[in-house]
């Protein structure tokens, strides 16, 4: 076989396989895509640290409603950052944030909100996330 019927051998097969795969996703699995803002208030001093409000958003940019959301939320913990309370949220590991119960369908183009407070050891050290990412399941 030539090196030109192998690699368009390759070629339908991956293309075939990318779209075999692609009849399987349903809308339910489906995830499209989403907005996270943050927006931080000072708070004041809490010992030698700042304590900060950090206000979310979490929008659904889709054209349906929401099923669930997820959040990944990365913090400077390596630095001495402590996240001390959150709410409108749950947290079921330390970078994963999970809607409430009454906050996981957002229909389309809204917005759900959550916020968090976070103590930083510094003035330098920015009370926003350092990593961010997020997933709606319509």
């Amino acid at each position: 076989m030539t090196e030109r019927r192998a690699r368009r051998r390759l070629t339908a097969f991956l293309l075939a396989a990318l779209f075999g795969a692609l009849a399987f996703v349903t809308p339910a699995h489906a995830a499209t895509t989403c907005a996270l803002t943050f927006t931080a208030n000072w708070r004041g001093m809490v010992g030698t640290q700042h304590l900060w409000q950090v206000d979310a958003k979490f929008g659904n940019t889709g054209t349906v409603a929401s099923t669930n959301w997820d959040a990944i939320i990365g913090f400077a913990y390596s630095q001495g950052a402590v996240v001390q309370r959150y709410w409108n949220i749950t947290r079921p590991s330390t970078y994963q944030w999970s809607p409430a119960a009454w906050n996981k369908i957002i229909p389309a183009g809204q917005s759900a909100y959550f916020g968090f407070e976070i103590l930083v050891p510094n003035a330098t050290l920015s009370p926003l996330p350092t990593a961010v990412g997020c997933s709606i399941t319509y």
